[in-house]
């Protein structure tokens, strides 16, 4: 059930919403990085009610965040070594999804 909880995004959603309606805590959703297509998860998510910037739109921060964060333990699990991405952003952000 783990697994699919992270990559179905009927799942995130459903379970974002809920924490949602039993909490007041903030709600921050961890995606996996076990997938192709990081925009799908991440607007399920947000459709949920998960806390992050409430504009509605995945911007490039995100994913700038994201592969930061699990670059390393993704490339030990597939390759056996540790790698760390040099990731920059120069300019503003810029949306490249949005909720539905």
């Amino acid at each position: 059930m783990g697994a699919a909880v992270g990559q179905v995004p009927e799942y995130i959603e459903m379970v974002a919403r809920w924490c949602k309606q039993y909490t007041r805590m903030p709600v921050i959703v961890k995606l996996t990085p076990n997938i192709t297509d990081i925009r799908y998860p991440a607007r399920a998510a947000l459709k949920g009610g998960a806390d992050a910037e409430k504009t509605g739109f995945i911007k490039t921060t995100d994913l700038t965040r994201f592969v930061r964060n699990e670059m390393p333990a993704l490339s030990e699990k597939i390759f056996k070594q540790v790698r760390y991405p040099v990731v920059s952003i120069n300019g503003q952000a810029f949306p490249v999804g949005k909720v539905k």
